[in-house]
């Protein structure tokens, strides 16, 4: 294994994570499970992954592994990268764009995932919105 794709694959899957994590809400579960509230948990609505849309800035080894596992689970992928071309991006199953605001603006999509490279972005950075309705109400995680 080349040292320079080593966590290519656990940061993918790490990302993957915390938007299971935030759609399922696993923290307000398992704080009420804890609290002895294990009732109130069946009373909270969650929401699936599939059918959602995600932003993925940045198509390399880790952005192209986290878009993968993002139409595994059937989602919408948006994806924005200037250096990757638009047919290397549809073969992935994944849908390019140009401008970067055009994901971030799009009322459908509550996921970004940024995995920029580069002087001004020298690792890997994950920001993830909160799926509710209200689109006012997203925070970055």
């Amino acid at each position: 294994m080349m040292t320079d794709t080593a966590n290519s694959v656990s940061v993918a899957e790490h990302t993957l994570a915390f938007m299971l994590a935030l759609a399922k809400k696993i923290v307000e579960m398992d704080a009420m499970v804890r609290n002895g509230h294990w009732h109130e948990r069946l009373m909270r609505d969650h929401i699936d992954l599939f059918g959602k849309t995600v932003l993925i800035i940045g198509f390399g080894r880790i952005g192209a592994r986290t878009a993968s596992r993002c139409v595994a689970m059937e989602m919408r992928v948006l994806v924005y990268d200037r250096t990757v071309s638009p047919e290397m991006i549809r073969a992935a199953g994944c849908e390019p764009i140009t401008d970067m605001d055009d994901g971030r603006n799009d009322p459908r999509c509550r996921l970004r995932a940024d995995h920029r490279y580069g002087r001004r972005h020298r690792s890997s950075r994950f920001r993830m919105h909160s799926l509710s309705e209200n689109k006012s109400n997203d925070k970055p995680v």
